[in-house]
């Protein structure tokens, strides 16, 4: 199963990574390691998760990254191939735009 990844996902890894560094001296490549983990997760069986949105008939699913407190947001595009779509931290409050 290959992985892509969306633009917008690609910033918010590069900046969520940035803030664990500067930020958790005691654990700064925690959101690497748990971001590795779920999408190995999301590799191994990409359609476990339930359904979180359908949007004009594309299912996007997420796992939560539950130390970090990230989900990462996907579609399965293919057998083949799955779509990160955003990196988002789920102590924001809300929810990212579609």
């Amino acid at each position: 199963m290959k992985i892509e990844f969306a633009r917008r996902a690609l910033r918010e890894i590069l900046r969520e990574a940035r803030w664990w560094v500067e930020n958790r001296p005691d654990a700064p490549l925690l959101f690497e390691e748990e971001l590795k983990e779920a999408l190995e997760k999301i590799r191994k069986a990409p359609e476990a998760p339930k359904v979180y949105r359908v949007k004009q008939g594309r299912a996007t699913r997420r796992v939560l990254m539950k130390t970090t407190g990230c989900h990462v947001y996907y579609r399965v595009e293919n057998p083949n191939l799955v779509l990160v779509q955003c990196v988002w931290g789920a102590p924001r409050g809300k929810q990212p735009k579609p």
